[in-house]
């Protein structure tokens, strides 16, 4: 879920709140810790209907390729969705649990089982976030026409847009602005008759009764809530499904499991760094908690969070005190909301002074790209954050999702 026009601090408060074996061979005898992190290369050729071709370098001298089965891993790090594969159908059910039988166009659906039915490819989607449009723009590697079958976007002409395509289609008509989530056009969305809505639900929200109460058919796709990053573009299995492009969702999500393991396999021998990842409102701090996306991001990568005993998996709320009593462990700081200098930091909260991060200016923020781009480049965010958290070992590397700060 990404919000137009909102600053990262509103962000932070609301929403830090084919391979079943894939290259077993490949990676059989193979040191991962030689392997090229940046970039990791990839060349793909579909040899059939049911294979694809990879190649990976995998040292400055060593390509290995590999012809593997397309398939359907099943959910690995998503806690919020399920896809249920038949030879005739799929059964998927949303984050709301509601369930979808999901049915080729050319068959009917099978008797005797309870859901809403959804004929597939879908044709017509209604998007309610960037972060959906993100996944739809991932999958283009292997349908590039997909973002055709995109009529509307909630919010769509609010949104700083980051993908070209998404933008021009946008000033064209090609993809009308159903307005905002919480009071959409149903006149427009109605008009467009689209096969399906994907939406994201927060409580209160009105905007789904009323959508059933028009018969629009929509799913509900809270990747926001979910605890793990790669859980949050596991999502991608999600949507996919209702295009009938399991199989290639599976490929896209297996690479970048196997980069984001890559990267932290580089890093897991080094000395862990401590990080503070915090925004200040109005004399508040809003912290990620221990147990959310980006506590496990920093464990995976073999650092340390100074409030990981929190058990909280998205953002929680404290007190700049408490925030200093941890001043002596800061080595890094990841500051999510708006920040333009260290003095501004220093503002809000005077005692971060004594911090290493500050006195070396080991001090960060988002970068505006970070919603949208950051989500459909889920390697390339780990990889920005590995170079954060152990810079030695990414010398040459350029930040993208993130932005260092300065005096």
């Amino acid at each position: 879920m990404d919000y137009p026009s909102m600053t990262s601090r509103r962000i932070l408060a609301t929403s830090l709140m084919l391979l079943t074996v894939l290259l077993i061979g490949f990676l059989a005898g193979l040191s991962l810790s030689a392997i090229i992190v940046k970039p990791v290369t990839i060349t793909e050729k579909v040899t059939s209907v049911q294979t694809i071709q990879i190649t990976y370098a995998t040292t400055v001298s060593r390509t290995e390729t590999t012809t593997i089965t397309k398939g359907v891993s099943g959910v690995k790090y998503a806690r919020l969705f399920d896809i249920t594969v038949s030879d005739d159908y799929k059964i998927v059910k949303d984050a709301l649990e509601r369930t979808f039988i999901l049915v080729p166009r050319n068959k009917s659906p099978p008797p005797g089982i309870d859901g809403i039915v959804i004929y597939v490819p879908v044709e017509r989607v209604i998007a309610m976030s960037a972060t959906h449009i993100a996944l739809l723009e991932r999958l283009k590697e292997y349908k590039p026409n997909i973002l055709g079958s995109v009529v509307g976007i909630m919010w769509g002409g609010q949104y700083e847009w980051y993908f070209e395509d998404v933008k021009e289609a946008l000033q064209e008509g090609r993809i009308k602005d159903v307005g905002s989530p919480e009071s959409p056009n149903y006149e427009e969305i109605l008009t467009l008759n689209p096969d399906i809505v994907f939406v994201y639900a927060f409580p209160g929200m009105e905007t789904l009764s009323k959508l059933d109460e028009l018969g629009i058919k929509y799913a509900v796709i809270n990747e926001y809530l979910e605890n793990d990053y790669l859980g949050r573009f596991e999502w991608i299995k999600f949507m996919a499904a209702f295009y009938d492009m399991d199989a290639e969702a599976d490929v896209i999500f297996r690479r970048a499991e196997l980069a984001i393991k890559t990267v932290a396999k580089k890093v897991a021998d080094n000395e862990p760094p401590s990080v503070a990842w915090f925004s200040i409102y109005k004399g508040t701090v809003y912290a990620a908690g221990g147990e959310s996306y980006v506590a496990r991001a920093l464990r995976q990568l073999n650092a340390k969070y100074i409030f990981s005993e929190v058990k909280e998996t998205s953002s929680f709320l404290t007190t700049i005190e408490e925030l200093l009593g941890h001043a002596e462990e800061i080595d890094i700081i990841v500051y999510p909301g708006i920040l333009n200098s260290i003095s501004d930091l220093l503002s809000e909260a005077p005692g971060m002074s004594e911090t290493k991060a500050v006195r070396l200016g080991r001090v960060y923020t988002y970068a505006p790209t970070i919603y949208q781009l950051g989500f459909y480049d889920v390697e390339g965010w780990y990889l920005d954050l590995a170079s954060i958290l152990h810079p030695e070992d990414f010398p040459d590397h350029e930040l993208r999702y993130f932005v260092k700060i300065s005096e």
